[in-house]
């Protein structure tokens, strides 16, 4: 048992692993070494390889960190790598379950009666993180499948939070609660932000934005000259939180959250070193750090200062529906030799080609001196299946004696399997290959909408906005069709086990965004830096399979950025653009039925909500 066997005994592993269910019945097992202890003999029945689909349970839920607010950060801390200014990911996602070899510790305590996995023939292996392959009688694969069905479902829960930053004017207490308050007027609604993610995972939300502003000059002196050097700050806006929840039934959620909301003011120019300009600006600023008891669908408010509060609410959405069930495909036929050698070449490019994973966009402007972190490193890149594991398997499965016939030949070259065999054996390879590529290539296309709609065509979002799953049930065209809705963006990944991908639309804008001052005696140069900040929405997911292909667990990386204009600072090196940019966040994960669309996030700023959409379907 343990890790993955070889020489001979990996032939038989591979052709195991690589269709589920493939082969029937095998064979009593490998003979004992002398000296081995005799394992204990299981009753008279077959033996079965089955490989059992993990990725749901070992898929990492990352760890997402918020940006820091609300006020601005000092020029010589925009580098704190302990409070990251505009947010990130941590290191280690985090795995309700551990590994795939956890899962097999799991498996093996849980699962089968005593003695089950010490027997003659009886084994159960990883093969990487995303699957299981165990040969054992078919009474234990079935219920090996339960039990994984009941893990996922447990590991799956999704938890929809909303907050809200809303100041008083009148009486909050009384019919309705905080609904029935905003429905009177006695709280208006500052800002307001959705994110969505799994019991146990830090998620993001975030929606507002941020404006350049000519922070301070840092004067450079050399000799007789004296030289103001400009350093631009970044002003954040509107609101972001984060929040962990660390239990969700039905009947009740534990959050722990924590918001904050900036409302800056005017920003004013300041005559410094030389007239040269400094900006300041005041930022109302409002934060709270709470563990709550929230009673699911219901609002709940948090005291912040006098008059602005913040309301939270926690929806909850389990893995429900069947599983899927779809039928393990054939075993290859073994033929018997026939004919003459044929030379024949098959691309399994789509097989063995290395998958790349690719990151999204970060949507954010930057601040003198800044210097980004470095990201969490990315999976290496995967192929479907590893040639020298489908040269074995093709082997072991297609008429394992007939490859030993005096000029058959087995090869891969730069992507193509070139084979020399009979026209029956050339027929059973092109059927493996069918099989492989329907049990390993199947992927997903998930597309993300942006639609925004007046609040007062949702009431909803205040009386009960879950998931979505009943508003979208039939899809996005009675929710478009409210008063004002329109959609602002989409963009649509594909998606395969195992792969990470991202794209990205929108504008890039140039601007100069500082100067770069040296001096020498009685001179002074400044050249100028150029920045590009990105407009548009960049959309970066990954998905694992759960319930069988019935639904996707889903992590997400998801901004989108809105031009706000920019302003022109004359200095004595030329002038600075200070550009403003609004921003829509949502760091988390989901869990989306296949062809379902679910309301992963959201974004409230002034009268208009904005909405993301997520949907999933099958290629």
């Amino acid at each position: 048992m343990g890790r993955f066997p070889s020489g001979a005994r990996r032939v038989a592993w591979v052709a195991g692993l690589l269709l589920c269910g493939l082969g029937g019945p095998v064979g009593p097992g490998t003979a004992r070494a002398e000296g081995d202890e005799e394992k204990p003999k299981l009753p008279d029945v077959p033996l079965v390889w089955v490989r059992h689909d993990v990725s749901a349970l070992t898929l990492g839920r990352p760890e997402f960190i918020p940006d820091r607010g609300p006020y601005p950060v000092a020029s010589d801390q925009v580098n704190d790598a302990t409070l990251p200014l505009f947010g990130g990911e941590g290191e280690e996602a985090g795995k309700p379950y551990g590994s795939a070899e956890d899962v097999i510790e799991l498996i093996k305590a849980e699962v089968g009666a005593p003695g089950t996995w010490e027997a003659e023939g009886v084994s159960i292996s990883s093969h990487g993180q995303a699957r299981i392959v165990v040969r054992a009688p078919a009474a234990t694969q079935a219920s090996i499948a339960a039990y994984l069905e009941r893990l996922t479902r447990q590991a799956s829960v999704a938890v929809t939070v909303d907050v809200a930053a809303v100041r008083a004017s009148g009486a909050v207490d009384g019919e309705g609660g905080v609904a029935g308050a905003v429905s009177r007027g006695a709280l208006r609604i500052l800002a307001a932000a959705r994110a969505t993610g799994l019991v146990g995972q830090r998620i993001v939300g975030r929606v507002g934005g941020q404006q350049a502003f000519v922070q301070d000059q840092d004067v450079e002196v050399a000799q007789d000259a004296r030289v103001p050097d400009p350093i631009v700050g970044i002003i954040p806006d509107g609101l972001s939180f984060d929040a962990i929840a660390t239990a969700a039934t039905p009947e009740r959620v534990r959050l722990n959250l924590s918001a904050w909301l900036a409302i800056p003011g005017p920003v004013r120019t300041r005559k410094a070193v030389d007239d040269d300009p400094v900006e300041t600006v005041e930022v109302e600023g409002r934060t709270t750090s709470a563990l709550l008891e929230l009673k699911p669908g219901v609002w709940t408010l948090v005291s912040s200062s006098e008059d602005v509060s913040f309301a939270v609410r926690a929806s909850v959405r389990a893995l429900d529906g069947p599983a899927s069930t779809a039928p393990p495909p054939p075993a290859s036929p073994v033929s018997a030799p026939a004919g003459a050698f044929l030379a024949r070449s098959y691309s399994v490019a789509d097989l063995t080609t290395l998958r790349m994973n690719r990151r999204g966009k970060s949507l954010y402007l930057v601040p003198s001196n800044y210097t980004p972190p470095e990201p969490p490193e990315m999976p290496e890149a995967t192929s479907a299946i590893a040639a020298d594991v489908l040269l074995e398997s093709l082997k072991s499965s297609v008429d394992p004696d007939g490859w030993s016939r005096e000029g058959a030949t087995l090869e891969m070259r730069n992507g193509f399997l070139i084979v020399r065999q009979d026209e029956p054996h050339q027929a059973a390879v092109a059927a493996y290959l069918e099989g492989l590529r329907k049990a390993f290539l199947p992927g997903w296309r998930l597309r993300l909408d942006v639609v925004s709609l007046p609040l007062s065509s949702l009431p909803e979002w205040w009386t009960g906005l879950d998931d979505g799953a009943v508003l979208l049930k039939d899809g996005t065209g009675a929710l478009l069709a409210r008063a004002g809705a329109k959609t602002l963006d989409a963009g649509a990944v594909r998606l395969q086990r195992g792969v990470r991908n991202a794209t990205f639309g929108g504008t890039s804008h140039s601007y100069v965004a500082d100067y770069d001052v040296e001096i020498a005696e009685k001179s002074m140069i400044g050249n100028p830096i150029l920045r590009q900040a990105l407009e548009g929405l960049s959309v970066d997911l990954e998905a694992s399979p759960a319930l069988g292909g019935a639904a996707l667990v889903c992590n997400a990386r998801v901004g989108r950025s809105t031009w706000r204009g920019m302003r022109t600072v004359w200095t004595r090196s030329g002038s600075i653009e200070c550009p403003s940019l609004g921003r829509q966040v949502w760091n988390g994960s989901a869990v989306i039925p296949v062809g379902a669309t679910r309301i992963v996030a959201a974004g409230a700023d002034g009268d208009t909500i904005t909405l993301f959409l997520l949907t999933a379907n099958s290629e």
